[in-house]
């Protein structure tokens, strides 16, 4: 089976520039790596590169499930108008901080066409380099020292990062596991600590559930009672597999006034290494933003950008199936990691799957993603680095075909069936 899947596997990306990694080599097998200015997410990451280069030193194959990173191709209409852009002197200028016309208009359809949301081009979107890029725009606009930052828990972690960089933010969690009960959490830490920004992840990172259109006017609406801005991470917006997840924007009747979010299309369009994305909203901000844009990077390469454009006016058929293969592959994950004794709850959108260990794994996510990496050649995501509160939970990404999910997976259970006969037997 394993020369069949070798086509398919890829370097795994945080092992490559991390000195600690290179200097420590195959002494870190019975080691954990100790950084006091670690939290605990990232000392998780720091051993996962010391296991990922002891495993690979000792020759074996790695399976890479911890980064989502897309092994899907690109749409070819963007491929090729990004090809026809690269060989045009003039597509090699300075472009406009707050992104080429052409794009910000595809973003504005998009909105319209696929959720019901009017935007101004000219006025409420602005093209950043990713999530990230506006994440940190946004931040760095908003702070005031001790203001409130409320981020979700789980927590993706470059929303604790874009804290950590911009600092002067009071930061605070809000609970968001239930997307039920999600309004009446953001509430009570709205009325808390008012006049404070929120960051939301809908549909969420690592969980993959969708809240209901009712439930994100509840949010709107408390959010304006306590003078909040809200920030969504709209990355998952058109990767729903059964239904599509509904825009913050449309819960605001129209009125963008201290709501913003963020379509990134690394992950429906395959092409993270673009960096691109679509800030839109509350107009204010979005100029604020585009302002220091010019004083920062000044936007985006031309022909990234007029590739991104034809993406977002391309046939719908190509994302369509693109969904269908992660909605195949999720089933396929959580079928398997319950019939394994895991408990999760199979995710609505997004490319992973988010689970807990079975009972009887007599050990921490930690201690399982060690031994995956060590014994069998996987990689998963530990549930510490989304909070300290995660340890018994892992996330796989969907980001390699189904012939080396059911690979991993069989891997998976072999480690999970041999503690729970440990646990017999004892």
């Amino acid at each position: 089976m394993e020369n069949h899947l070798k086509q398919y596997t890829f370097l795994i990306c945080f092992l490559d520039n991390n000195p600690q990694v290179s200097k420590a080599g195959g002494a870190i097998l019975n080691a954990q790596v100790a950084d006091e200015g670690m939290n605990a997410g990232s000392r998780a990451l720091s051993n996962m590169r010391a296991w990922c280069t002891v495993a690979q030193e000792s020759g074996n194959t790695l399976f890479d499930l911890s980064m989502i990173n897309p092994d899907l191709s690109p749409a070819r209409e963007m491929l090729d108008r990004f090809i026809e852009a690269s060989l045009k002197p003039n597509s090699h200028k300075y472009t406009t901080a707050r992104g080429l016309k052409k794009l910000r208009e595809a973003f504005a359809d998009k909105y319209l066409d696929s959720f019901h949301v009017e935007l101004r081009p000219e006025l409420e979107v602005c093209v950043t380099l990713g999530t990230k890029d506006a994440t940190l725009q946004v931040l760095s606009i908003a702070r005031q020292e001790g203001r409130t930052l409320l981020l979700p828990t789980p927590t993706y972690p470059a929303m604790l990062s874009a804290a950590d960089l911009i600092g002067d933010y009071d930061v605070q969690f809000y609970q968001a596991e239930n997307v039920n009960q999600l309004s009446s959490s953001l509430e009570n830490a709205f009325r808390e600590n008012p006049g404070g920004i929120a960051l939301l992840n809908l549909p969420g990172n690592p969980i993959g559930l969708c809240p209901s259109e009712r439930e994100l006017h509840l949010i709107v609406q408390a959010a304006r009672r306590y003078g909040y801005l809200l920030l969504n991470d709209f990355v998952y917006g058109e990767m729903g597999f059964e239904a599509s997840p509904t825009s913050l924007l449309k819960c605001c009747n129209g009125d963008y006034q201290g709501i913003l979010e963020v379509y990134s299309m690394s992950k429906a369009y395959a092409i993270p290494g673009w960096r691109v994305a679509g800030l839109v909203g509350c107009q204010e901000v979005i100029q604020k933003v585009a302002l220091r844009k010019s004083d920062t990077d000044y936007g985006t390469f031309i022909p990234i950008q007029v590739g991104a454009t034809a993406g977002l006016r391309a046939s719908a058929s190509f994302l369509s199936d693109s969904v269908s293969r992660y909605a195949e592959r999720a089933e396929l994950v959580s079928s398997k990691l319950l019939s394994f004794g895991c408990s999760i709850q199979p995710p609505e959108a997004g490319a992973s799957v988010w689970a807990r260990l079975p009972e009887s794994y007599s050990g921490n996510a930690e201690k399982f993603v060690k031994q995956l990496i060590l014994e069998q050649g996987v990689v998963i995501l530990p549930g510490i680095v989304f909070g300290d509160s995660y340890s018994s939970y892992f996330r796989i990404s969907l980001v390699q075909p189904q012939l080396v999910l059911s690979e991993c997976l069989d891997r998976i259970g072999a480690i999970l069936k041999s503690s729970e006969q440990e646990c017999i037997d004892s």
